[in-house]
């Protein structure tokens, strides 16, 4: 277990708006029930900001996209098993 958090990112050094992450990880398995994305967004106008949370949406995009990636490093992990063994 434990936590990831990303700082505020912006795409735009001069953007308004900007994203944080937060990965929770429940348990040492590499599955979609062992992750948790929190994600947020902050809205600054004259130095005031608001921040809302996203969308689970966008967080279900996130997970998935992680899984994906968590696949193609199990696979080239075999991969890499195989020609050594």
């Amino acid at each position: 277990g434990g936590v990831l958090i990303t700082d505020w990112y912006s795409n735009d050094i001069n953007s308004n708006e900007s994203i944080k992450i937060e990965v929770r990880f429940l348990s040492d398995k590499a599955s979609p029930s062992s992750l948790k994305i929190i994600s947020y967004k902050k809205i600054c106008k004259n130095s005031n900001c608001k921040i809302a949370k996203l969308s689970e949406n966008f967080n279900d995009k996130l997970l998935s996209s992680i899984m994906i990636k968590v696949r193609e490093l199990k696979v080239k992990e075999k991969l890499n098993k195989k020609k050594k063994g």
